[in-house]
């Protein structure tokens, strides 16, 4: 069966079919779908029970494997993988409620390196609910007015980290409310400095890097003018227009740019199951130089 590459809505996403990640694939094919992936940031195979090692592969294709944090791995493990999941994994072990909705978010921010791309694998999924929506922060960026383009141009802002499972604030809902709401600050969470408009490696493109989940504020803004600015930000984030909203079913693998994408998640009911197997890609792969300039 040829390849084929069918868009999954206008804004974002790629539906690849026509190739086993079971097996290995030609050269020409893995560069096409590599391809697609950097002008559409996401990628979603179907129908195909893959394996740890299977999956890896496949992820690899975008860059290597990146080992999730320690305070994500159960205690004396070394594994490559963790598990979205309220039934299997370091989550669950933590305590952290993985039923609720979550704020679109990238994974990470808060620290110097966040993944460049990750993975999911669905093994299993939930009869209603617990569905992904992808919102692409370059097409946020183009919607902005030159007003507000300018009033970003050169700031920077705090991305706040969760609170830890051994903090007295812990709240494992933190993502549906936003880390700053259950009471983080820079003084009692880890935090980065991030340009609010940043380059893509890859793409070349200019990316609204900020999210409601990890957002604390401007720096040097006053509070009032960075709440403002704050909230014309998010209506850009909130445009259907430039989501993808994705309903899984088992045996789908779904690749995604940690860089160009925001994900959100809606609520589950915690009385079904639902596991996906995670893969964080540490570093973005360059595609061919004739389509950096595309």
């Amino acid at each position: 069966m040829p390849l084929e590459l069918e868009p999954l809505s206008p804004a974002v996403g790629v539906l690849v079919s026509g190739i086993d990640l079971r097996g290995e694939t030609a050269s020409a094919t893995r560069q096409a779908v590599v391809d697609a992936y950097w002008k559409s940031h996401l990628l979603l195979v179907r129908d195909q029970a893959l394996t740890l090692d299977e999956q890896v592969r496949f992820a690899s294709w975008v860059g290597p494997i990146q080992p999730p944090a320690g305070s994500y791995q159960p205690e004396g493990a070394d594994r490559i993988e963790t598990y979205m999941s309220n039934v299997k994994g370091s989550y669950v072990e933590r305590g952290v409620v993985v039923t609720g909705e979550f704020l679109a978010h990238r994974d990470d921010t808060h620290r110097d390196s966040p993944a460049a791309s990750m993975c999911l694998h669905a093994e299993e999924v939930s009869s209603v609910g617990g569905e992904t929506i992808f919102v692409d922060t370059e097409a946020a960026y183009e919607a902005l007015s030159p007003e507000t383009r300018d009033r970003i141009a050169g700031l920077t802002a705090v991305h706040l980290g969760p609170a830890a499972p051994s903090d007295s604030d812990f709240d494992s809902e933190q993502l549906g409310i936003g880390f700053r709401s259950t009471g983080g600050s820079p003084e009692n969470r880890l935090f980065h400095r991030w340009p609010v408009v940043r380059e893509h490696p890859v793409t070349r493109r200019p990316v609204l890097y900020i999210d409601a989940a990890a957002f604390y504020g401007f720096d040097g803004v006053d509070p009032d003018e960075g709440d403002d600015l704050w909230k014309i930000l998010l209506s850009a984030l909130e445009d259907p227009a430039i989501a993808y909203r994705h309903t899984w079913q088992v045996g789908d693998t779904i690749l995604w740019d940690n860089m160009s994408l925001l994900h959100a998640r809606t609520a589950f009911p915690d009385t079904e199951r639902r596991t996906l197997r995670k893969l964080l890609i540490g570093e973005f792969s360059q595609r061919s130089p004739e389509l950096v300039n595309a």
